[in-house]
């Protein structure tokens, strides 16, 4: 019984070994994202983008800025014209999509966006925590597509 067995157990082993595969990220040229088991990397590449009005939480009204962020790829992009990086990703499980900032005036931050916000153009008084290991300042954001 032992010496059956063992072959039938030997195949049965290699057979799920090779049924198993790793599976890559999945890149889908229409959407300009990348689809993984748990979230989507999107990519606001090709789009210039002006935060023209900001305020931190100690602020009633929010003041005015002329700031333009130019999205060169899916992880690059120019804050007046200095090179920094960014990551917009969004999670099925928690229905939010997250975009952070890295290297902005206010450091590095990142905030819950509207789906939707890329294809209306405009992010509008969006909070944006400051990525510290502490808890970091919170300043809201406006930003409109150009």
């Amino acid at each position: 019984m032992k010496k059956r067995s063992f072959p039938l157990l030997f195949v049965c082993t290699i057979v799920f070994l090779f049924s198993c595969t790793k599976s890559s990220p999945s890149l889908n040229n229409n959407t300009n994202t990348i689809n993984t088991s748990n979230s989507t990397t999107l990519s606001l590449a090709g789009t210039k983008w002006t935060l023209y009005q900001y305020k931190d939480a100690t602020m009633q009204n929010p003041l005015n800025r002329n700031d333009t962020l130019v999205f060169i790829d899916a992880g690059n992009y120019k804050y007046n014209n200095v090179s920094c990086t960014y990551d917009l990703v969004h999670s099925p499980s928690s229905y939010s999509t997250m975009l952070r900032l890295y290297g902005t005036p206010f450091g590095d931050i990142g905030g819950s966006v509207p789906t939707n916000f890329t294809t209306y153009g405009e992010i509008v008084d969006a909070p944006f925590n400051q990525i510290t290991v502490t808890p970091g300042a919170t300043y809201y954001i406006w930003m409109k597509k150009i």
